[in-house]
């Protein structure tokens, strides 16, 4: 896809599985957030996984 960024899913029909590596930091919780709203299936790296459950407490608790 030249030209294409990783966000612009449109043309795909099905979910992708996107490794979000700095999960835990504002920028890489934007852009998880981002593909989970697209329905992508998620994959989050970070330093600490204290940070990481902490960062996503709030969306795992609202979506269960």
């Amino acid at each position: 896809m030249k030209g294409a960024s990783a966000m612009d899913t449109d043309s795909r029909s099905e979910a992708m599985t996107v490794l979000v590596t700095g999960a835990a930091g504002n920028l890489g919780r934007a852009v998880a957030k981002a593909f989970s709203e697209r329905g992508h299936n998620l994959v989050l790296i970070a330093r600490r996984r204290e940070d990481l459950v902490a960062a996503f407490a709030d969306e795992a608790a609202n979506r269960a």
